[in-house]
């Protein structure tokens, strides 16, 4: 429950790696890019019986998650830097507007992720368990 807010504080630390970069487009195109091939290997990486133990599976499942956490909340710093060409005010409720919506999509995503699972797991009872779930991760930013 912890790791969005862990991750963004990345966000501080994104202007520094943007100015490195000299790019912001591109910091953005590679973060983006690198959080979904990430979300798409994940399934298959942590699936049961791939690694040599489900401790190694589960170490994998969290390193992959906390990845793909910082991947896609990096973008969200090169933002703040675009927002410091304009004005205070205007650069407030465009956070506030964008935060708003980027919160109402994870909250979609997040309900119909878990109405795929159960509804899944109703129609398929003897599927694995492991396998909508990894269907819902490998969709989309869930």
């Amino acid at each position: 429950m912890a790791a969005p807010q862990i991750a963004g504080l990345l966000r501080l630390g994104a202007p520094a790696l943007i100015e490195r970069l000299g790019d912001r487009k591109r910091f953005c195109l590679a973060t983006f890019l690198l959080s979904a091939l990430l979300l798409l290997v994940l399934p298959w990486v942590c699936a049961p019986g791939r690694l040599p133990s489900p401790g190694w599976s589960l170490a994998a499942l969290i390193l992959l998650w906390c990845l793909i956490t910082c991947a896609s909340t990096c973008p969200g710093g090169s933002l703040v830097v675009v927002g410091r060409g304009g004005a205070a005010a205007i650069r407030g409720r465009f956070l506030g507007w964008r935060e708003r919506w980027v919160m109402a999509g994870e909250a979609t995503a997040a309900i119909a992720a878990g109405l795929f699972v159960w509804r899944v797991q109703q129609l398929y009872p003897s599927l694995p368990k492991w396998i909508p779930y990894g269907v819902a991760a490998g969709s989309g930013p869930v």
